[in-house]
């Protein structure tokens, strides 16, 4: 079976025997083409090297997509959480305001709480100076402010049971002298 030989050197041709017409020397060849090979080896490094940047191509492509579709979606997270901050923030302020008003109220509260008792100290020792039972007119004042609430929802026999179950107090508050 014979066996193709490559052969990159020259082959000598029918036309090599004959002396130069160029000056060379007696015994040169001209070079001789590489046959079929040469040019399907080359076709073949070419399209490799084709198929390589296609295939470089078609994958920086695809990254370009996931890194643009993860671009979209951080930025969509992004100004979902910014209108989230912008919320609570809003809600923080109006927070801060409420809180700065109870503060406001409690310190008046606070004020008149201070002037209530230093009133109600003050109208106690008067009444003691005057002979009054403190114990039994705050029971007295009890029963009333009790009896006032039933009329106020119309509960009047509550009513006049609370005040019949206070008299005795209340005639026991009264100074001994009047």
């Amino acid at each position: 079976m014979p066996r193709e030989a490559v052969f990159l050197g020259e082959w000598p041709t029918a036309g090599s025997l004959e002396p130069p017409r160029s000056g060379e020397p007696l015994g040169k060849t001209a070079p001789v083409a590489l046959g079929r090979t040469a040019p399907v080896a080359l076709a073949l490094v070419i399209l490799g090297v084709f198929c390589v940047l296609v295939a470089t191509d078609l994958r920086g492509r695809a990254e370009v997509r996931r890194t643009t579709h993860t671009l979209a979606s951080t930025q969509n997270s992004q100004a979902q959480a910014a209108a989230r901050l912008a919320a609570t923030q809003a809600r923080m302020r109006a927070t801060v305001i409420e809180v700065q008003s109870l503060e406001a109220a409690i310190s008046q509260a606070k004020t008149s709480l201070a002037t209530s008792n230093a009133a109600i100290s003050s109208t106690e020792q008067g009444l003691v100076l005057a002979g009054f039972d403190i114990s039994a007119l705050h029971t007295c004042l009890g029963g009333v402010t009790q009896a006032l609430d039933q009329v106020a929802v119309g509960q009047t026999q509550g009513a006049l049971s609370s005040l019949g179950s206070v008299s005795t107090s209340c005639d026991a508050a009264r100074p001994a002298a009047g």
